[in-house]
């Protein structure tokens, strides 16, 4: 038999099984972090508790920032935005409590794997894993902020309905969305290094634009009509807050909140298949 030419020897061995593309790759990716609910709400959980460990107020240092916002407006601008017979407290607690989550959830999400540079380079988990974590760390924040509008709601004497129960799908397809918004703002971020500032201070302008403190039927001039018709964030906002307020959330907001839920996963899927095998080298 007669040796193998070195053309021969330098052909790829493919007897073996196809290696999987980067789709199938970050797929699994993905299945293996959801597989694995302990270890990123543990993480998220303690993400969020660990800045208050030394104090001798704990956690209830994180009411401290949406109650002084909640505050100010119900004082200096209540008077000009609120409706009779209509709960603006109720309404504004909501808002804040829902934008501080969303904001968080953006902001935060563009230095997600920046900030988790060391483990990424030390330690062999499933990338998803980090963004998973801090949608669980904001969504903790929620939930805490979510007991100002419970007092409000109980201090002013509301009445319950069976329509605030639809506000649990609507916030459970948001807090899922959160993960994949966290991975694909943070590839960007890792990408982009001036992202994550950018991002920060868009978020602070979009709490004016967003209809937290002001109704989104009082459309007085055209920004405020733009801002409550192709915003994404009042959609999200208001298909929550909405049932809530026990009322029915519009059409135009449960179509505006299913397109951001739906695009915010599709896209932020799409930058974590393309940019999952690349975050070593940008970070």
């Amino acid at each position: 038999m007669s040796e193998p030419t070195s053309f021969e020897r330098r052909q790829p061995d493919t007897s073996g099984p196809p290696r999987p593309n980067r789709l199938a790759r970050s797929m699994r990716d993905i299945a293996i972090a959801f597989s694995r609910p302990r270890l990123w709400v543990f993480l998220g959980w303690r993400d969020f508790t660990v800045s208050f460990d030394r104090s001798h107020a704990g956690l209830v240092w994180s009411l401290v920032q949406p109650i002084v916002w909640i505050s100010a407006v119900y004082i200096f601008l209540g008077p000009a935005f609120a409706e009779e017979g209509r709960n603006y407290l109720l309404y504004l607690s909501l808002g804040v409590a829902l934008f501080f989550y969303l904001s968080t959830v953006i902001a935060g999400g563009s230095s997600v794997f920046l900030k988790n540079k060391g483990i990424i380079q030390n330690v062999p988990m499933p990338l998803f894993v980090l963004p998973l974590r801090h949608a669980a760390s904001a969504a903790s924040q929620l939930v805490l902020h979510l007991l100002i509008p419970a007092c409000v709601f109980l201090a002013t004497s509301e009445t319950f309905s069976w329509t605030m129960l639809l506000a649990l799908p609507a916030l459970a397809l948001i807090v899922f969305s959160a993960a994949f918004v966290s991975a694909g703002m943070g590839l960007i971020g890792a990408r982009f290094g001036d992202f994550q500032f950018v991002v920060t201070a868009l978020m602070r302008v979009m709490m004016f634009v967003t209809p937290i403190f002001w109704y989104p039927q009082d459309r007085e001039g055209a920004v405020r009509a733009i801002a409550a018709t192709y915003n994404p964030l009042a959609h999200l906002i208001d298909i929550v807050r909405t049932p809530l307020m026990g009322e029915l959330p519009s059409l135009q907001n449960i179509v505006g909140a299913g397109l951001t839920i739906g695009l915010s996963i599709m896209v932020g899927g799409a930058i974590f298949v393309f940019g999952r095998r690349n975050i070593i080298r940008w970070i």
